[in-house]
């Protein structure tokens, strides 16, 4: 310690030596009462309070952008955390909905999350983390509280794709819930419609279109969609009835799957009996 100070005392001595002439002058400078003095003394606390001023406003600028700095991390963690709370309070008021429906419907749902989401014009299709393994099986239907969104195509042992109504090749029988009158519901790369419709059918908007009892695809009366338009179809002697999903399809995160398996050929006698009947 001695060595370091001796060396440092040496190296700097003449630092050392002005500074202290310099504290010494000042002190001297303060006691002096000649009028030359206090000039210079007035002078040297002007100088020394100007400095003094510029030192802390410099200080300020920095401790200011510093606390901006730290305002603005503040203020994005904040706006993360309302993100979060937002979303988890989002997915506490679809599992209410889930468990509403589950406590009505008992034992017959599998509860399930779509993990991804495979859209094209005419193939939409969802896949789902239950599969085989959970008892779900090709065929059952899929819905959610508000209704229909598709149907099993495809299972492996964790996880299952859903052939949804954005499907070209899912043809469901529906019916009007207000007027009972029945019809096929297919996708057509566009839009949701049945097609060829006789103009006397009575399809008005806003009718709610369920499952047709001639259906074996899902339970009856499910909610599917709610017709929008009426259009003039090719032949110019038919409408089509065209209709938009009960269900958002795209912004779908929870599901539930019907435990519900289809009789093919009672399905087959049905579909032919509907259409016989169009």
């Amino acid at each position: 310690m001695r060595t370091f100070l001796r060396n440092f005392f040496s190296h700097n001595k003449d630092y050392i030596v002005l500074v202290v002439l310099l504290f010494i002058s000042l002190f001297f400078l303060l006691l002096n009462k000649n009028k030359s003095a206090k000039k210079i003394q007035l002078y040297s606390f002007t100088a020394y309070s100007l400095f003094s001023e510029l030192f802390h406003s410099a200080s300020a600028i920095f401790q200011d952008h510093e606390e901006i700095i730290n305002q603005k991390n503040i203020n994005a963690e904040v706006m993360l955390e309302l993100a979060k709370l937002r979303r988890e309070a989002i997915e506490n008021i679809e599992l209410k909905k889930r468990l509403k429906l589950l406590d009505s419907l008992g034992s017959n749902l599998i509860s399930a999350r779509v993990v991804s989401k495979l859209i094209s014009s005419t193939q939409g299709n969802f896949i789902i983390n239950k599969g085989s393994g959970d008892n779900v099986h090709r065929g059952m239907p899929v819905i959610t509280e508000k209704g229909l969104v598709g149907i099993i195509s495809t299972t492996s042992q964790n996880f299952s794709i859903v052939r949804t109504l954005f499907n070209n090749q899912l043809k469901l029988a529906v019916a009007s819930q207000r007027s009972n009158y029945q019809g096929i519901l297919g996708w057509n790369g566009r839009s949701l419609l049945i097609k060829d419709v006789a103009p006397t059918v009575d399809f008005q908007l806003g009718d709610v279109l369920v499952t047709s009892d001639l259906s074996t695809i899902a339970p009856e009366n499910i909610p599917v969609a709610i017709v929008v338009k009426k259009d003039v179809s090719y032949s110019k002697v038919t409408i089509n009835i065209i209709a938009e999903p009960i269900e958002n399809i795209n912004s779908c995160s929870f599901v539930f799957v019907s435990k519900i398996i289809p009789n093919k050929e009672l399905e087959g006698i049905k579909l032919n009996l509907l259409q016989g009947n169009e």
